[in-house]
């Protein structure tokens, strides 16, 4: 696929709206007496700020792919201008935390780099991202997952 001009990738929010709405609809569903009416409002109230949070830190969110730079901005971050020929290296890498682990996409570039989770979005996203930047840096040092994920071909655990 020939790469495009200038695109907007969002990450995606309908999980957190999904996994938000069932919480508390499975609250509200549970029978329970008259006393512990207002802890289930609680519930409810927490859930809803927890995962309205989740859908606002999200909605900040995004990856512009230009002909000159990318453009980060993710979560809790500064938006960070990458010029093309700055960028390094890619690769896919696991963080693990004690009992879980995060799968992180990282660019190195300028001796530093920038992570974003790749779970947060789409294939198609993806696949754009990947395909930019194997068309913009062709003497980057690329990971054979990236470069399979710019064909289409993504790892069983990416989804």
């Amino acid at each position: 696929m020939i790469f495009p001009g200038t695109q907007i990738i969002t990450p995606r929010k309908s999980p957190a709206v999904t996994i938000g709405v069932v919480l508390v609809a499975i609250i509200l569903l549970l029978p329970s007496r008259p006393e512990f009416a207002s802890l289930k409002v609680y519930l409810c109230g927490i859930i809803l700020l927890v995962f309205g949070a989740l859908y606002f830190s999200l909605s900040k969110t995004y990856i512009i792919l230009g002909n000159d730079d990318i453009t980060f901005k993710l979560s809790f971050k500064k938006e960070k201008i990458i010029s093309w020929n700055q960028i390094n290296s890619s690769r896919l890498e696991w963080h693990l935390h004690s009992h879980t682990a995060d799968l992180s996409w990282i660019i190195f570039y300028n001796n530093t780099m920038i992570s974003f989770q790749p779970s947060y979005y789409g294939r198609k996203d993806l696949t754009l991202i990947a395909e930019a930047l194997i068309i913009k840096c062709p003497a980057l040092i690329i990971d054979k997952r990236i470069k399979n994920i710019s064909q289409g071909i993504f790892p069983w655990y990416l989804f």
